[in-house]
């Protein structure tokens, strides 16, 4: 059975109070829409009209210095137990 991670706030609003849920697959009802088990968030939905992020970050330049892409979450085949985070900072 493939692992679920569910994100939810405990305390701020980076997540705008909504539950994340990611399989698998990728962030379900992601903006990006892939199924590609990478999940992008990010300050901006899109970069030169292409949706680039499944989820946009609630944060603005006096919270964060960052690019476009902030972080992803992605899912390792062969592994069932783990989602693997990488942060990652483009400007």
């Amino acid at each position: 059975m493939a692992p679920t991670l569910i994100l939810e706030e405990i305390e701020g609003d980076i997540l705008n109070n909504d539950k994340l849920v990611i399989t698998a697959q990728g962030l379900v009802n992601g903006e990006r829409q892939e199924k590609d088990g990478i999940v992008f968030f990010g300050t901006k939905l899109k970069k030169d009209d292409k949706v680039v992020n499944d989820y946009v970050l609630n944060l603005n330049k006096d919270d964060i210095e960052c690019g476009v892409f902030t972080f992803i979450i992605y899912y390792k085949k062969g592994m069932t137990e783990l989602i693997m985070i990488c942060l990652m900072k483009f400007i």
